[in-house]
């Protein structure tokens, strides 16, 4: 499966996140060479946090004032703390780590656990 599918699947239930089609024009025009065409955009509750835009082959956001982007097959390892639910471990495969913040929750329910499964699914399909 794509992850243009798994996005469709997974990440639509999700309130904070909106598909490039339901996007403003900015936003849409942002697809880039490396990472595939936008597929949608994962809205933060914190402004602090910024916003997490889903490619074809990757994602981007916003952390220390820089703009990280990380292609899926890049990832090597991915986890949750629960000390920490709002945010996803990246492990990439040239041994750093990544932090991405995916702040939105419903009650104990954390958008952090959906975007993981959302992240492992691609990931699986990569292999």
């Amino acid at each position: 499966m794509t992850a243009t599918i798994r996005a469709y699947r997974i990440l639509r239930y999700l309130t904070p996140y909106k598909s490039a089609e339901h996007l403003d024009q900015a936003s849409s025009i942002a697809n880039s060479d490396i990472l595939g065409n936008l597929l949608g955009c994962y809205f933060n509750q914190n402004q602090d946090n910024g916003s997490v835009k889903v490619f074809d082959f990757g994602l981007e956001w916003m952390a220390d004032d820089v703009f990280k982007s990380i292609q899926y097959v890049d990832i090597d390892d991915l986890t949750v703390d629960v000390s920490k639910p709002c945010e996803i471990k990246l492990l990439l495969r040239n041994g750093q780590t990544e932090s991405l913040p995916i702040d939105g929750h419903v009650g104990k329910f954390y958008d952090s656990l959906e975007f993981l499964r959302f992240l492992m699914r691609v990931r699986a399909d990569l292999l």
